[in-house]
């Protein structure tokens, strides 16, 4: 089983991508203290997070802090702890914190999931918004015919011939 986190505050919550495009690996990085731990995700996960979030910060008060800026805070990752499968994200309104559970993608059903809680505050939701919309972006463009990425270098898709 691999080890379960919990983080009531973090320095960093972001994505960001290892290799070129087309072969880009997703991580979640977050940074508590002086610990740095990455998450290896989905591009699906990060854009489908980003708008999630998105929509459950436009249901809440507006706030006066800027979004955390996120521009190459990425950092290479030292050691990937697990693959995150779902995610859930909730508001609690007593301590205004984004609270996000992630759960380890398993492929043994006899083995416990591990599972990441972390509590962010809404600048730090926005700054992630923000960037994870720009990091999914910053992909290959989609093919006009059926809408799955290009290939490598943005030129070709099989259903244009």
């Amino acid at each position: 089983m691999s080890e379960s986190y919990e983080f009531d505050e973090v320095r960093l919550f972001t994505a960001g991508t290892l290799g070129p495009r087309g072969q880009r690996v997703f991580l979640i990085e977050i940074a508590s203290n002086a610990d740095f731990l990455w998450f290896k995700v989905e591009k699906q996960q990060v854009s489908a997070m980003a708008e999630y979030l998105n929509q459950l910060i436009d249901d809440l008060p507006a706030i006066d802090a800027a979004p955390s800026d996120l521009e190459d805070l990425f950092d290479d990752p030292m050691n990937v702890e697990w693959t995150i499968g779902s995610i859930a994200a909730a508001y609690e309104t007593e301590t205004d914190r984004v609270v996000l559970l992630c759960e380890e993608l398993i492929d043994d059903e006899s083995t416990e999931a591990a599972t990441l809680r972390v509590r962010l505050d809404r600048s730090q939701v926005v700054g992630f918004i923000n960037h994870a919309r720009e990091l999914v972006a910053s992909g290959r463009p989609p093919c006009q015919f059926c809408g799955r990425p290009l290939d490598g270098d943005g030129s070709f898709c099989p259903c244009s011939n």
